[in-house]
């Protein structure tokens, strides 16, 4: 197992028994695959994960984007608070929220410090830094500060095409949970 996947196996395992994973990665129900070797692929009838995708190029994820084939759900998650590029602003995934905010059939998510599920302490964490970051000047401020006014209003189930801010916590057919280094974005399709 490469060490870079271990973080992927690890947010599989908790939604999914180990034996029942096995069964679909030995089915090709479940793949997981490196970015590069997604180039000349169609998915069809696909639901597809890019993960950890703040240290993507903009060609890599419009390389990425532009395999959805028919019948296909695509997420693409990142925390562009993680970004390791020289540049920041070379981040992919921030380019690719700029550009594609607005286009129909696409919804963005955003989470801050108060969608933070793993242990008490990490908001504490996080908050210690952003305080240290305003104090000195040093580092980015992304994502903005928080804005006030409380959690985002409900509007209704996300189709995935709808934008703007959602923190994780309305909607009865819907519910984002955070896994480690993997968001997934679970959604009922049902009647």
């Amino acid at each position: 197992l490469d060490p870079y996947l271990q973080p992927l196996y690890d947010a599989l395992n908790d939604m999914i028994p180990p034996a029942k994973l096995q069964k679909h990665l030995e089915e090709g129900t479940v793949q997981i695959a490196p970015l590069a070797y997604m180039r000349g692929r169609t998915l069809d009838n696909a639901f597809v994960i890019l993960d950890e995708a703040q240290n993507t190029t903009l060609s890599q994820i419009k390389m990425f984007l532009t395999r959805m084939g028919r019948n296909a759900r695509f997420i693409v998650t990142g925390d562009v608070t993680q970004i390791d590029l020289p540049r920041k602003s070379d981040s992919g995934l921030v380019r690719t929220m700029e550009i594609l905010r607005g286009v129909d059939g696409i919804g963005i998510v955003e989470f801050d410090k108060r969608d933070i599920v793993r242990h008490p302490l990490v908001k504490h964490i996080v908050e210690a830094f952003d305080r240290s970051v305003e104090k000195d000047g040093t580092g980015d401020r992304w994502p903005p500060p928080a804005r006030s006014g409380g959690p985002v209003p409900s509007r209704g189930p996300l189709t995935g095409c709808d934008s703007g801010r959602r923190n994780g916590r309305d909607g009865e057919r819907e519910r984002f949970e955070r896994y480690g280094y993997i968001t997934l974005k679970l959604q009922y399709y049902g009647p």
